[in-house]
């Protein structure tokens, strides 16, 4: 193809070329501004929302501290009524050993004072009380034979019958056994050696217990054989 051709060629594909381009040019502009056009108007509305979620999210973190401050205090209110109601118990403990200790002490106090009043009664009627023919004697008794003494209190016997020799060694003997006539047989159970038995005015064993009675006080066996 001769240049000249080729030249106009050129010059008409560029001139076509613009043409077709040109328009596009001129349209995409506006289509940008539009496009601007619109994000600008959406823009406000999503502001406001990320706000309002914003907000929502503060009042929720100031509500979450203030949940977390409550429950802390409650904690701190049961951790403190634990160790008081602890310490409470510990007086209360204390106490009841200090309680248990002076009843103790004031049951030990009761005793005493209950022996001492035994003692005390004791002796203050020793001069005047009966227990055996020897006070029969010194209240001048002088006749040999059967006698009543009183119930012991302090132990709880009722009055017993005895035989006073008031003649033999000086007198004022309470006869605890005798045999001499051979009517008793001795052959006995510990049970009836316990109690007693026999005739007051014959042969007899006058028991464990009242042999007890009459040895409270100091006294002297005598033994007298035939």
């Amino acid at each position: 193809m001769p240049a000249r051709p080729r030249v106009q060629l050129a010059w008409l594909c560029i001139v076509t070329v613009s043409v077709v381009i040109y328009p596009a040019l001129l349209h995409k502009p506006p289509k940008r501004r539009m496009s601007n056009g619109n994000a600008q108007l959406k823009m406000p509305g999503c502001c406001e929302e990320i706000k309002e979620l914003k907000l929502q999210v503060a009042n929720l973190s100031r509500m979450l501290q203030e949940l977390s401050k409550k429950q802390e205090g409650d904690w701190v209110n049961v951790v403190m009524q634990v160790m008081e109601l602890e310490g409470s118990t510990k007086q209360m403990e204390s106490r009841l050993v200090d309680a248990e200790s002076k009843y103790s002490q004031m049951n030990n106090q009761i005793d005493i004072m209950q022996l001492q009043a035994a003692q005390m009664v004791t002796q203050t009627s020793a001069v005047d009380a009966v227990y055996d023919c020897s006070s029969l004697y010194q209240r001048n008794y002088r006749i040999s034979g059967v006698y009543k003494l009183p119930p012991d209190e302090f132990l709880g016997i009722p009055d017993l019958e005895v035989f006073c020799d008031m003649e033999t060694d000086g007198g004022g003997w309470t006869v605890i056994q005798r045999r001499k006539v051979g009517l008793t047989s001795f052959n006995r159970d510990w049970k009836q050696y316990k109690e007693g038995f026999g005739n007051i005015r014959g042969d007899f064993w006058l028991g464990n217990e009242n042999i007890y009675r009459l040895s409270r006080r100091p006294t002297v066996l005598r033994v007298e054989l035939e």
